[in-house]
């Protein structure tokens, strides 16, 4: 059956099909097991025939199907292209065709190594690299210049990009996507080029990542030609929601509902006050001690706080534990109202780890609480440090109280450990909602309003631990995709088939299993609306 005669292109911020109608891409993530960097095609095993019409009946009408190099090309014989990779990309165009799917070839790990993770610093190091994979491009270009069923062709996924500033590490972007758009191009005109935006900054050892720097555009290197060129972003956010319950991503112990109108989210966050008068722990006990902060008073409508396990200077070879946290909340006349934050560590420790000369470390420990839970530890400090829970959303006028039970074993005398209140201001505070998804959202609704292109969600999904106890993933897949909508965005789910993210949760290695039907509920009702 011919769904298609022609190819999708791009018209001003929208995309358009053949008959110069609307086109919004509904797409899921094929992920072909390429972190595997195989040197042959995948097996079936991770999606079948069967899986694009299992797509099609969900609503969907487009794959972002992600490439591994390896699969075409060979390190030990570059630019020799092996027939078994593109067979096995024909199978599946194939196959999409006959359910009246489309097909965004993302490049997921490029020559150098997989970027996504801070790994992948050999494509910038080693110019061979780079010139590898704009020569595969190319020739994938040249292959698939006449195919309509493909939309097109997303170059490198999520790149992290080492450079001394983050101006130096756009231009190095910019100057390896002009090059891959200006080599397709001498062959392929018809088809979009997808391009994303910087996901992080590196130092130039490839050693340390920088998830926070942004430059101008939110990280976005625009094309020298906008035509059919379509901007990429991926939304996992908050993160903090979207990965609980992952080792791998260090959120092992993390238990967020969505939504949730108590937990607050602050930008421009400024220092201001905290209760330093509160009786340290006396070092030479070695047992389990309370503690209690003095009383902090909020005074303006902008400010928020945090519970801070302070652990200054305990050593080397010190460490200092904390359990059973509280802040506790007071009227203007002293008498406790309520308890605004706990927390035992039973079964989560949303701790963050600070020091002020970025020596010692802080973890979740299970088993080792005041009772039969875990506890916070943080040890080798030698500086002022803490592990920090916030923030919350105190009332004006009230004051507020921190306690907790800590164990100490330091030899340094002058080391401090004590709970305290931390007041900061905020230029803007939002609540874990959909307000606040769309807050995050909106840059790149603004980038494509002032250059006039068209922004695609390439990735965005929530973990299978969010689907779990209703912690709420299916209501914030349900507010994205609403968001989607509503702004004519396109967008590809991610993914379908691995242990994490997918809708089928099993290994990918074998035949699709264990699905997830809360996520396949809410996907094929908001793809039909």
């Amino acid at each position: 059956m011919n769904f298609f005669s022609g190819f999708i292109h791009t018209d001003g911020r929208i995309l358009k099909d053949e008959s110069g109608k609307e086109y919004i891409l509904k797409g899921m993530a094929f992920g072909n097991n390429v972190w595997t960097n195989p040197a042959t095609p995948p097996r079936d095993c991770h999606h079948t025939p069967d899986s694009y019409r299992e797509l099609a009946a969900m609503g969907f009408n487009s794959v972002r199907f992600y490439i591994n190099y390896g699969l075409f090309e060979d390190d030990e014989n570059p630019y020799v292209y092996k027939e078994s990779g593109f067979r096995w990309l024909d199978d599946n165009i194939s196959w999409a065709k006959q359910n009246g799917i489309r097909i965004v070839i993302n490049m997921h790990y490029p020559q150098g190594g997989y970027q996504s993770q801070g790994k992948g610093t050999e494509l910038w190091q080693n110019e061979e690299n780079r010139k590898r994979l704009v020569a595969l491009w190319k020739e994938i270009a040249r292959r698939y210049k006449d195919e309509p069923f493909i939309i097109g062709y997303g170059i490198l996924n999520e790149p992290v990009v080492p450079a001394p500033d983050p101006n130096i590490g756009t231009r190095k972007w910019a100057l390896l996507m002009q090059n891959t758009i200006n080599a397709i191009r001498e062959v392929d005109k018809a088809h979009i080029i997808f391009l994303e935006n910087i996901l992080a900054f590196q130092d130039e050892k490839g050693i340390k990542i920088d998830w926070n720097s942004k430059n101008d555009e939110n990280n976005f290197a625009l094309a020298a030609n906008n035509d059919n060129i379509v901007y990429e972003f991926h939304f996992y956010s908050p993160f903090t929601f979207t990965h609980q319950g992952f080792d791998w991503a260090d959120t092992g112990e993390f238990n967020k509902v969505y939504p949730n109108e108590q937990e607050v989210f602050a930008d421009g966050v400024r220092w201001i006050n905290g209760t330093f008068n509160g009786e340290p722990c006396d070092i030479d006990n070695t047992e389990w001690q309370y503690r209690e902060s003095d009383l902090v008073t909020v005074t303006e409508d902008d400010q928020i706080i945090s519970y801070v396990f302070q652990a200054r200077d305990i050593g080397e070879d010190g460490i200092a534990y904390v359990d059973d946290v509280e802040i506790t909340e007071f009227d203007k006349n002293g008498k406790p109202t309520r308890i605004i934050y706990a927390n035992n560590f039973d079964t989560t420790c949303p701790m963050y780890f600070w020091a002020n000369n970025n020596i010692g470390c802080g973890e979740y420990v299970k088993n080792h609480g005041r009772k039969k839970g875990g506890s916070y530890l943080v040890s080798g400090t030698t500086d002022d440090a803490s592990g920090n829970i916030g923030y919350f959303r105190p009332i004006k006028g009230r004051s507020y109280q921190a306690s907790g039970y800590f164990k100490v074993c330091s030899n340094n005398e002058d080391a401090t450990i004590r709970p305290r209140v931390d007041i900061w201001t905020a230029e803007s505070i939002s609540f874990l909602n959909k307000d606040f998804l769309l807050k995050k959202i909106k840059p790149y609704i603004e980038f494509s309003k002032k250059h006039n292109v068209p922004i695609y969600c390439g990735e965005f999904g929530t973990g299978s631990v969010s689907f779990q106890d209703d912690k709420g993933g299916d209501r914030w897949v349900s507010d994205v995709i609403d968001i989607f909508n509503k702004y004519r965005i396109s967008y590809n789910y991610h993914t379908y088939h691995e242990e994490s993210f997918g809708l089928y949760k099993n290994s990918p290695f074998d035949e699709p299993g264990d699905k997830n039907e809360i996520l396949y509920d809410i996907l094929k009702t908001k793809n039909f609306e």
